[in-house]
């Protein structure tokens, strides 16, 4: 859709092209308030995870939001990664940093997780979950709790998985078919 042109984005949101006009000076713009939207949803979800009782848990929940979001909204996500380092999406993008900190000094308080997990590592961890999904549905959330696992302190322990795809069984012959 960030190929589309301007009156398909009108279509697709509902509103007529005039409107879409006279709130976004050009498709830019529009990416760059969905890249917005995106930024201050996070930001305001880390906060709230940050209040958690058990914030290892709010981490874990936060990114599988994330990344069914992502999943769900290609278009969205796709908006943030063309958009972010725009000069004017600096202070949602600060304010999103600033979340993740947060909230990522709560888990380490609470020593589920690793200690020295920074928002550098959520962002590479989320990259990762994008490709493994742009290469086939459903495999980002497979990534993702793989990759939770990992990074959660020894002494927690991992949750059950959640209906991602069964994995794929690769006999001797490596034809794929499990025997």
């Amino acid at each position: 859709m960030l190929d589309a042109p301007v009156p398909a984005i009108a279509a697709a949101a509902g509103a007529g092209v005039g409107s879409v006009y006279r709130a976004f000076g050009s498709k830019d713009e529009i990416v760059a308030a969905l890249a917005d939207k995106r930024l201050t949803w996070f930001a305001r979800a880390a906060r709230a995870a940050t209040a958690s009782s058990d914030p290892g848990a709010a981490l874990e929940a936060l990114l599988r939001a994330v990344v069914a979001r992502s999943a769900a909204d290609h278009v969205l996500s796709s908006a943030l990664q063309a958009a972010i380092e725009r000069p004017d999406l600096a202070p949602a993008r600060a304010a999103a940093l600033e979340a993740c900190e947060l909230l990522l000094a709560r888990v380490a308080e609470q020593g589920s997780f690793r200690a020295d997990l920074t928002p550098d590592d959520i962002r590479l961890v989320l990259a990762g979950v994008r490709a493994a999904e742009a290469t086939e549905r459903g495999r980002g959330v497979r990534l993702l709790e793989l990759t939770l696992a990992g990074l959660r302190a020894a002494a927690t322990p991992a949750p059950a998985p959640r209906s991602a795809p069964a994995p794929r069984r690769v006999g001797r012959s490596g034809s794929g078919t499990g025997s």
